[in-house]
C-alpha cells in the first residue's frame, strides 16, 4: 500500500493499522465516485475501483494493461493493446478527472486517491496535519519551535522518497526502448524502404494524357501488401512518437547513396 503518511495508532497492531486504513481509503473512493466528475459514467468507476480494490489486497502484479482490458472491459485474451487504447485512454480520462476532484474547495483535508502517469497502480495520500498555533499550558515558544523544526523534517524526508521512488520508476528502460535506441539515437533520418508486392512487375511510365483510369488501376507496381501497409503505420507512428524524422520511399525510388546516409528498415 503507497502512502506518504500512515496513521499514528500506537494502541493497534500493523493488522488492526492497516485493516483501519483500507476501510478509509474506501470510504474516500465512494466519495469521489459520487463526485459529478464519475458519477455519470461506467468506465471510469470501473477501471479506478479495481485497481485500487487489487492494490489493498496485495495484488499489484495483476495491474497490467492487458489484464485490465480483459478483466475490467470485457477484451478477448488475445487482444491487440497497440489497436485497441480503451485502458491507457480511461486511465488518462481518471488522472484528470481526480485532479479536477481535489482542485475543487472542501477536498483538501481528504485522502488523496492518485493514479501516477505511466502507472496503473494507484498511490494513496493521508493530508498532512495542520500545526496547532493556539498557546497551551506548558508549551513554550521553543518547544513549538522544535514541533516546527520536527514537522518540516518529516515533510521533508516524505518528500525526498517519493521523488526517489518517482524518479527510479519514470526513469525505468524497458526491453524495446534498448531495442530501438540506435535508431532513436542516431542524428541521421530513418529510411523506410517498400519493395514491391511478390509477383509484380514495374510498368513504363505513365502519360497520364493517353492512360485511361482502367489502365492505370492496373499498374500494380505502386502497390504495398496488407502487412507492409500494416507495418509502415505502426513504425511511423512510432517514429512520430519519438519525434524523429523519416522518409518513406519505393525500392524503384531508392537510392545506393539514400541507403548509405540513413537508417534503413
Amino acid at each position: 500500500m503507497a502512502h506518504t503518511k500512515a496513521l499514528n495508532l500506537p494502541n493497534l497492531d500493523r493488522n488492526q493499522v492497516e485493516e483501519l486504513e483500507a476501510r478509509a481509503i474506501r470510504e474516500q473512493l465512494d466519495r469521489l465516485l459520487l463526485h459529478q466528475t464519475f458519477r455519470n459514467s461506467k468506465r471510469y468507476p470501473a477501471l479506478l475501483r479495481y485497481v485500487v480494490e487489487h492494490t489493498l489486497k496485495g495484488n499489484v502484479e495483476q495491474l497490467k494493461e492487458r489484464t485490465l482490458g480483459i478483466e475490467v472491459f470485457g477484451r478477448e485474451l488475445d487482444y491487440d493493446t497497440n489497436i485497441d487504447h480503451i485502458v491507457r485512454s480511461t486511465a488518462g480520462e481518471i488522472r484528470k478527472r481526480i485532479a479536477q476532484y481535489y482542485h475543487e474547495p472542501g477536498h483538501v483535508s481528504e485522502i488523496r486517491i492518485d493514479l501516477p502517469s505511466g502507472s496503473y497502480v494507484p498511490e494513496f495520500h493521508w493530508p498532512t496535519p495542520r500545526l496547532v498555533a493556539e498557546k497551551q499550558p506548558g508549551i513554550g515558544s521553543r518547544a513549538k519551535r522544535s514541533l516546527f523544526l520536527y514537522a518540516a523534517a518529516t515533510l521533508c524526508i516524505a518528500s525526498l522518497l517519493i521523488a526517489a521512488v518517482w524518479v527510479r520508476t519514470g526513469t525505468h528502460e524497458t526491453a524495446l526502448d534498448r531495442f530501438w535506441q540506435p535508431m532513436l539515437r542516431s542524428s541521421n533520418s530513418v529510411l523506410l524502404c517498400l519493395g514491391i508486392a511478390p509477383g509484380v512487375q514495374p510498368s513504363s511510365a505513365v502519360d497520364s494524357a493517353t492512360t485511361t483510369v482502367g489502365d492505370s488501376h492496373q499498374n500494380k507496381a505502386n502497390m504495398i501488401g496488407l502487412g507492409d501497409a500494416i507495418t509502415l503505420s505502426r513504425l511511423t507512428s512510432l517514429l512520430g512518437a519519438k519525434e524523429k524524422s523519416f522518409q518513406v520511399r519505393s525500392e524503384l525510388n531508392s537510392t545506393l547513396d539514400d541507403f548509405r546516409n540513413s537508417r534503413r528498415y
